[in-house]
């Protein structure tokens, strides 16, 4: 579990549950539901709602306590995947932080029946009380791992996947405890899976949940990136440009060189791959909004290997990495395990 710094209105933060045993409620402060819906297992905490518990509704958040709870301005992010039985109920939410509904609820998604669809809602209260939204579906493989990002600025919201915008709205954008509105709660849960329920339980798997303040470019994380200093790797080993290496062991931090080429096989992903020097050579300004203009990768091998590339805003290469066997992996996974800037 990595957390940047503690939970306040202006303040950056991450959560990673790779190796976490238990919520950390210095930042999820309400937690709800049974305890054996939560379990933390395969890099992930999972939480689940079954029909053997009559479909209870589980999940957690931070404290909505009043205005000034939660989070202000900034990027909202949250690394997920659904069970392949998946159904309706799952809902990585901002809720808002004065507990007043129908309010400025922001639904970074919100499932129904079909694993390939989701929902990205943002909720206001309309001029009688009622509950008025806007919702944007979009298609996507939802027992993959994928990133949902909000990024919620004064006078607009902007909702992403996977570092790809699905829509922007500068319609009903609250404002933040700062500027004299609510700031949101952060949370996830499993709710009312009954009523779309495909099989006997519905889950979602939460591998990272993150904040970064409105302005912060310095953070240790930052949602499209899932920046993180690692401190848990055993060995930290060199690359030379041209060198083949294969990786039989985990836990290492593979430190990449700051220009030229590479191949790397083996178990990668079991590892931590250090980018820092190539990325500084490319120029990358640390902004994660900006990051896809140093950072791509396209399929080689007729699919079978992931080749990344570093380069220069709109220029030429600075570092390319052959990923041997990893030509099914998303770009935004290989940013999880590697260390940015």
């Amino acid at each position: 579990m990595v957390s940047t710094q503690s939970s306040s209105s202006s303040t950056s933060w991450d959560v990673n549950f790779n190796n976490a045993s238990s919520l950390d409620q210095s930042i999820f402060a309400l937690k709800w539901g049974n305890s054996n819906d939560f379990s933390f297992a395969n890099g992930a905490l999972t939480l689940t709602s079954s029909a053997s518990e009559g479909w209870s509704n589980t999940g957690f958040m931070q404290a909505d306590f009043g205005a000034s709870s939660g989070n202000g301005y900034g990027k909202y992010s949250v690394v997920a995947s659904l069970d392949s039985g998946q159904g309706a109920g799952v809902n990585l939410v901002l809720w808002p932080a004065n507990n007043s509904w129908p309010g400025q609820e922001i639904d970074l998604l919100e499932t129904g029946s079909s694993r390939n669809t989701g929902t990205a809602t943002v909720h206001w209260a309309g001029s009688d009380g009622s509950d008025q939204y806007d919702y944007h579906n979009f298609s996507i493989d939802l027992t993959q791992k994928n990133t949902f990002t909000v990024d919620w600025e004064p006078g607009s919201i902007t909702y992403s996947v996977d570092g790809k915008q699905i829509f922007s709205t500068t319609s009903h954008v609250p404002t933040d405890a700062a500027d004299g509105g609510t700031n949101e709660s952060f949370g996830a849960q499993v709710v009312n899976a009954q009523y779309g329920a495909v099989s006997s339980s519905v889950s979602v798997n939460l591998y990272d949940m993150s904040y970064t303040a409105s302005g912060d470019t310095t953070s240790t994380s930052t949602p499209s990136s899932k920046m993180q200093f690692l401190t848990a790797s055993n060995v930290t080993q060199a690359v030379t440009s041209g060198e083949q290496l294969s990786i039989s062991g985990t836990g290492d931090t593979i430190t990449l060189p700051s220009a030229g080429s590479a191949t790397l096989s083996g178990s990668i992903l079991s590892n931590t791959l250090d980018l820092r020097g190539a990325l500084s050579a490319a120029g990358w300004d640390h902004r994660a909004s900006d990051l896809a203009k140093y950072l791509t990768s396209s399929t080689t091998n007729g699919g079978a290997d992931l080749m990344l590339s570093v380069h220069k805003a709109g220029g030429a290469s600075v570092l390319s990495l052959d990923l041997v066997g990893q030509g099914h992996t998303k770009l935004a996974v290989i940013e999880h395990h590697s260390l940015l800037g």
